[in-house]
């Protein structure tokens, strides 16, 4: 690879080389196994860009690929600019997020207030996608850009006073699924497991949700988006004055969403600074009970057998109507 001025630059893809007119290559930020993207510099309009080229593997669905991407026209989605061929390879001119890879960014012992502000930022943007009924097909951490948000064009500075961090979703890729629609829904609705489940492993989301199996990708998304709800419930900065509110809360959003798991819930509200174990499980057992509120301490403060069984039996009627917001019995 070379450049000098505003002169073509050569790159070398799949051994052959190529020139891209008015652009000068800055340095590789990334690469996969259908292309690599560079940074580059946009000589006729003066302004940084990210470049992606594709390889002979991924040329075939290039197009198609970036039109989808370019069609969203959201904030929390990477901006396409145009679109074009060199020597035979294609190649998107792409807005330059000044930033990492949610892959690296979460390898670092990030604050759960950062995690779920990332996290919400994301399901707003596949909310978006699903809304226009387009499936992401690869929301994985790798195909998030996390940055600070210096401008607060997203987020405020949070309660420390610290820098706002954002998000923007990536590349709508994985060519391979593109022909069987099922395949790709499937692997969507997959990745936002494990992209919940990497981000609030601490929290030890799968021990809490180990029941989202055979969930739609529009179902998995609002399923882990209660559960992290709950998380950040249980985690946040209360005080005496709160437990009930914060208790209420939790318990709502078990009973709307059933895919917890009430042994792993009962360790961490007895873990939790928010509220107290004892009045979780009071309002566990009286809605499952069907007790009116100021019946609830009829449903006793510990999970029993009937607890869980119950609780089976509101998950099995709630699955099997598909419904996401019930009202306890």
């Amino acid at each position: 690879m070379k450049s000098a001025g505003s002169a073509p630059v050569v790159l070398n893809v799949d051994g052959r080389p190529i020139e891209i007119p008015s652009f000068r290559i800055v340095r590789e930020i990334g690469a996969g196994a259908n292309g690599t993207v560079y940074e580059a510099r946009d000589t006729l309009l003066d302004r940084s860009v990210a470049l992606k080229i594709w390889n002979k593997r991924g040329r075939s669905r290039a197009r198609a690929e970036t039109a989808k991407i370019a069609a969203l026209n959201h904030p929390l989605v990477v901006t396409t600019h145009s679109f074009g061929t060199a020597d035979g390879h294609p190649y998107a001119v792409m807005e330059l997020v000044p930033g990492i890879s949610g892959k690296e960014w979460i390898k670092k012992d990030r604050s759960l207030d950062a995690r779920v502000a990332i996290w919400r930022m994301y399901v707003r943007a596949l909310r978006h996608l699903h809304a226009v009924e387009i499936v992401h097909g690869d929301p994985h951490l790798g195909n998030l850009i996390v940055f600070n948000d210096e401008a607060e064009a997203f987020v405020a500075r949070n309660w420390r006073g610290e820098p706002a961090i954002a998000m923007k979703l990536a590349d709508t890729g994985t060519s391979e699924f593109w022909t069987d629609t099922n395949a790709f829904a499937a692997r969507e609705s997959k990745l936002i497991l494990e992209t919940a489940g990497r981000m609030f492993e601490a929290e030890r989301f799968t021990a809490l949700a180990p029941n989202l199996a055979g969930f739609s990708y529009e179902e998995m998304l609002a399923a882990c988006d209660a559960v992290v709800d709950c998380i950040s419930t249980l985690g946040g900065h209360g005080d005496s004055y709160a437990y009930s509110m914060v208790a209420s809360a939790v318990v709502r959003k078990i009973m709307e969403t059933p895919v917890f798991d009430l042994d792993e819930l009962y360790r961490q509200a007895f873990d939790s600074e928010t509220t107290q174990v004892r009045r979780v499980i009071t309002r566990i057992n009286g809605a499952l009970h069907g007790y009116e509120k100021a019946n609830w301490h009829k449903g006793g403060e510990k999970i029993t057998r009937v607890t869980r069984r119950l609780y089976d039996v509101w998950r099995n009627e709630w699955r099997a109507g598909k419904r996401f917001s019930p009202k306890p019995r």
